[in-house]
């Protein structure tokens, strides 16, 4: 599902995505699958295609491919989504 406004990217095996200050942003796996782990949680997601998880904290995020995997970010706004900047 392609989503206006999103953030879509891969990740190689055991290739770290680190998002920083995403409190809210929608992580949506595309393609293999994703682990994720945020910062003062005290559980793991793994994500399959079409699963996606919502950004809980405000501190880092590690997002792991295993073995590769394709995601979609973006923060849901009340009028339309809104692009998430991975730079």
């Amino acid at each position: 599902m392609r989503r206006e406004g999103a953030a879509t990217g891969g990740l190689m095996s055991a290739a770290v995505l680190r998002l920083d200050g995403m409190r809210g942003v929608r992580v949506r796996c595309t393609a293999g699958t994703a682990w994720l782990t945020e910062d003062g949680s005290a559980r793991d997601v793994v994500l399959m295609p079409g699963d996606e998880h919502v950004v809980q904290g405000a501190g880092l995020v590690l997002v792991v491919g295993l073995p590769a995997c394709g995601l979609l970010l973006w923060r849901q706004t009340a009028s339309a989504p809104e692009a998430v900047r991975l730079d």
